[in-house]
Formats: structure tokens, sequence, C-alpha cells
């Protein structure tokens, strides 16, 4: 069974995410530093709603694909406007950065949705 094909637990997901939000895809940017030729791609979600963890602004932020990556089966995309349920892992030795790395750690539900409500009291 490969990696993607496994589903992960409730638990699990739970576990595994330092936040927890009920947010907005806004869309992607490329961030880039001259003076280093650093060039990170970011992706930016408009949060409404947290579930589990601190954040300090309603905008969050996920590293997503550099543009310039060849296309591959593991990665995930998002459109501007899709909203849902994201289960956001810390990047280590960052401050304010998330990221996404399995299909289960987004689900695609409205915000009035039966399932959301069955989350928030699950993480009360």
């Amino acid at each position: 069974m490969s990696y993607w094909a496994a589903e992960k637990t409730e638990d699990s997901l739970v576990k595994g995410s330092d936040v927890i939000v009920y947010a907005q895809y806004l869309g992607e940017s490329i961030i880039k530093i001259a003076d280093k030729k650093f060039q990170m791609n970011l992706g930016i979600l408009s949060q409404t709603q947290v579930l589990k963890g601190n954040l300090p602004s309603a905008l969050v932020f996920i590293k997503r694909y550099n543009p310039d990556a060849p296309l591959s089966s593991d990665m995930l995309f998002f459109k501007p406007g899709q909203s849902g349920l994201w289960f956001l892992k810390k990047i280590p030795d960052s401050t304010g950065l998330y990221q996404i790395t399995h299909p289960s750690q987004y689900k695609n539900i409205s915000n009035d949705s039966h399932e959301l409500k069955l989350w928030q009291e699950k993480l009360k």
C-alpha cells in the first residue's frame, strides 16, 4: 500500500497537527530574497475558526511547491476560494509557517456542515 493510499485516522490527524483551522485558500505567491537567492512559494489561508492551536493573525502561511518543479503524483493543489478544514504541521525552525504532507490533512467541507460540527465537538 502506498503512502497516499493509507488514510490517516482522526486521532492521528489531530495528534499530528500543530494547528487545525477552518479556512479559505486565498492563493499563493512566490517570495524571493535577492541577496540570499532564496525563493519560497507560499500559500495563504484566511482562517475563520481555530479548532486547535494558537495563531497570531487571521492569515496562515503554508509552504507550497516550487512552481518550476516537475509535476508529481504526490503533489496537492488548491484553488483560490476553496474552503475547508486544514490539519497543519509546523515547519521546524520556522515561525508561522505550516505544511500539508498528506491528502487527509485537508477536508473539503462547508462551514455549516454536520462534519464540521462533529470536528468542533471532538476538539473542544
